[in-house]
């Protein structure tokens, strides 16, 4: 078992690594309220202008030597979450002219897509078990199942960042902030 601090975007920034949500893993259960504390808590980030802020523990597992697929044994939901909040920025940033420092290629090449993967179905980074899956991908294509809490999620972060309460910029730095702790486990041998 080997834990390291990091910051999130740099937990997620591996160029070829793809994160799996296990078939025993509960299926993405965050409701509005849930949605609405991580943004606030966001906002409070920028607000009271934290260098950093600890977010959660991730457990990972990983079998291959390769280190392509990360087994995400526990904090699939707040992963699971902040994909989706990247994901209404960068489709924010694809729909609407907002002036921003924040490229929106990088949100998309570097936190939720493998860029360099020919096949569709193993370009998006983040698993979710297979419903979830579903909704999460149909994103990327504009296409929402609408009975999801993935869909429902997304819309409420879209939404939130078009009303532009704070610039996508600022919004974006505070991200920047958030401490992960990464817990790999190992396989024994």
């Amino acid at each position: 078992m080997r834990a390291e601090e990091k910051r999130f975007l740099q937990f997620l920034e591996w160029s070829e690594k793809s994160f799996v949500i296990p078939v025993y893993q509960r299926n993405y259960d965050w409701k509005r309220e849930q949605c609405k504390q991580l943004f606030d808590d966001i906002l409070q980030i920028k607000k009271e202008d934290y260098r950093t802020h600890f977010m959660w523990t991730v457990v990972a597992y990983n079998e291959d030597w390769y280190w392509k697929e990360l087994l995400i044994i526990d904090g699939q939901q707040r992963l699971t979450t902040l994909s989706l909040l990247l994901l209404a920025i960068y489709k924010v940033l694809e729909k609407w002219e907002i002036e921003t420092e924040v490229i929106k290629e990088k949100i998309y090449d570097e936190f939720l897509t493998n860029k360099w993967s020919k096949d569709k179905t193993k370009k998006i980074r983040l698993k979710p078990v297979k419903d979830d899956r579903e909704a999460f991908n149909s994103i990327f294509d504009w296409d929402k199942i609408t009975d999801s809490n993935v869909t429902i999620n997304f819309e409420y972060f879209y939404n939130r960042l078009k009303e532009q309460e704070v610039s996508i910029d600022e919004f974006y730095k505070a991200i920047e902030q958030l401490i992960v702790v990464e817990i790999m486990l190992k396989k024994w041998e």
